[in-house]
């Protein structure tokens, strides 16, 4: 007997635990989640694009941790 199952299991911050918990989603709304996600990541991008010397910037992050990081 199969059964269509509209609902997954996540890991999720809530109010009561912010580290996360196993919480019950629907995959719909899981979907629009993602999409949501995925809209604002580029947002962000076009964005941190359009400031001057992004690219160096992002160039010297990557050669620092290339070599290690950060050392204290």
């Amino acid at each position: 007997m199969s059964e269509n199952v509209n609902v997954v299991g996540a890991w999720a911050p809530t109010e009561e635990n912010i580290d996360g918990e196993l919480v019950l989603i629907d995959k719909n709304e899981l979907s629009q989640l993602k999409r949501e996600r995925d809209e604002y990541r580029a947002m962000c991008l076009d964005f941190a694009e359009s400031v001057p010397r992004f690219h160096e910037i992002q160039e010297n992050i990557e050669t620092i941790l290339a070599q290690g990081g950060v050392q204290e």
